[in-house]
């Protein structure tokens, strides 16, 4: 589109906005990017991507250091977080199943990532765990979070998995 001359901003969400897309993307298209997230960029400083970083740099894995300044790295470690609470409050019902896995999960309720995601709730419709996304703006250099995910909760809902504007 852009090289037939249609001026057009770029919306997106998630892997769309990642630090990547706009240090590796054509130069003259990401000043028109923007879009939503509901994971925090690594080089925000909150807890969680604290606790992510600095595990990364003690566990001598050097390889990973690049790959954690990507949006999609702190998914994954949201992820994993999210699976191991879920294994540890089935295990508390002393049989670990698929099942038990499942109902722990479908439970599971205000799990604070430590900022790297909004509060995560997993007893909405569809099970959508992180129902609530802010928009990133990008400065020439790094991602930069617009207000707080409570700022958003009225204006950008994830039902069902799905991204609804609801104004």
């Amino acid at each position: 589109m852009d090289a037939q001359g249609v001026d057009l901003p770029i919306g997106g969400i998630f892997a769309v906005i990642a630090q990547n897309v706009f240090t590796e993307g054509p130069a003259d298209l990401v000043d028109t990017f923007f879009g939503v997230n509901t994971y925090t960029p690594p080089n925000i400083p909150v807890p969680g991507n604290e606790e992510m970083l600095a595990f990364i740099e003690e566990s001598g894995n050097a390889e990973y250091a690049e790959k954690s300044t990507n949006t999609n790295f702190v998914t994954g470690w949201v992820i994993a977080k999210l699976a191991v609470e879920g294994i540890r409050r089935a295990a508390e019902t002393r049989s670990i199943t698929r099942d038990s896995l499942a109902a722990a999960l479908d439970a599971l309720s205000g799990f604070d990532t430590g900022g790297q995601s909004p509060v995560l709730d997993c007893t909405r419709p569809g099970h959508h765990c992180g129902a609530v996304a802010r928009p990133y703006t990008w400065d020439g250099t790094q991602l930069v979070a617009v207000g707080e995910y409570e700022d958003w909760v009225d204006a950008l809902d994830f039902e069902y998995g799905l991204f609804t504007p609801t104004s």
